[in-house]
C-alpha cells in the first residue's frame, strides 16, 4: 500500500474523520511505538500523536529529492525531501532511517466576533546541523474556522457550517461541550502533521 503525505485539504478531511467523529531484500523493520496525548475539556480539546517506526530506503532521487520509505507491514511513505533535510547525498537505497510523524489538533470553542470563519495554512521546517546525521522535515498547519449551526445533547451530535458553505455533523463524545457551546459561536481547528527522517547509522545493514 502506497501512502504520500496528505495535502493541506486532504489533511483537512481526514481530520475531521478522525477527531470530530534497498541492497538486498532488507529484513522487515519492527513494528511502530505510538504515543498519544488527549485532553477533552468543555470547549477545548487537544490530541497529539508521535509514531516513530524504523524504515528503509526503497528508493531516492537525489536530484529531485523524492524518497520513498519502506516500513512495517510493507507500507511505503513518498515525499520530497526539501531543503529542510541536509546531508541527503548521505542516504542511500537500503538504508535504514527512523522515520518519525507528528500529528495533533486542536480545537477551541470561539465566542461570536473572536474569530473569522475561513481557512488558513502555513508551514515550518526543522534543520539538522550542516554535518550531522540527515535529519529534518516540514510541518503544514491547517485553522479552520467553523460556525456552530445546531446542536443535539440528546444524540450527543453538532453540526457545523464550513469555510465553503457545507454542512458536517460531528460526534461531540463529551456532553460537557454542551455547557458552553451555542447556536452562532465559532469553532476553531488546528491541525498540524509533519515528516521527519534520519539515517540510522547503528542498525543499517
Amino acid at each position: 500500500m502506497t501512502r504520500r503525505i496528505p495535502g493541506r485539504f486532504a489533511a483537512l478531511f481526514s481530520l475531521l474523520a478522525w477527531v470530530l467523529a534497498a541492497c538486498s531484500t532488507p529484513e522487515p523493520p519492527p513494528q511502530p511505538s505510538v504515543s498519544s496525548v488527549e485532553e477533552n475539556l468543555p470547549g477545548n480539546v487537544t490530541r497529539r500523536d508521535v509514531v516513530t517506526a524504523s524504515a528503509v530506503v526503497q528508493s531516492i532521487d537525489h536530484k529531485t529529492r523524492m524518497v520513498t520509505l519502506l516500513g512495517p507491514d510493507d507500507e511505503t511513505i513518498t515525499f520530497r525531501a526539501d531543503d529542510s533535510i541536509r546531508n541527503l547525498d548521505q542516504v542511500k537505497k537500503g538504508d535504514l532511517v527512523q522515520a518519525t510523524y507528528y500529528r495533533s489538533v486542536a480545537i477551541q470553542l470561539r465566542k461570536p466576533g473572536e474569530a473569522t470563519p475561513g481557512v488558513s495554512a502555513g508551514t515550518t521546517t526543522m534543520r539538522a546541523n550542516p554535518g550531522s546525521r540527515p535529519a529534518g522535515g516540514e510541518a503544514n498547519t491547517i485553522t479552520v474556522v467553523a460556525t456552530v449551526e445546531s446542536l443535539d445533547p440528546v444524540n450527543q451530535t453538532a453540526t457545523l457550517e464550513l469555510p465553503d458553505g457545507s454542512l458536517r455533523t460531528i460526534q461531540v463524545r463529551n456532553p460537557h461541550h454542551f455547557d458552553v457551546a451555542k447556536v452562532g459561536d465559532s469553532v476553531e481547528i488546528t491541525y498540524t502533521e509533519a515528516v521527519a527522517i534520519a539515517v540510522d547509522k547503528r542498525t543499517r545493514r
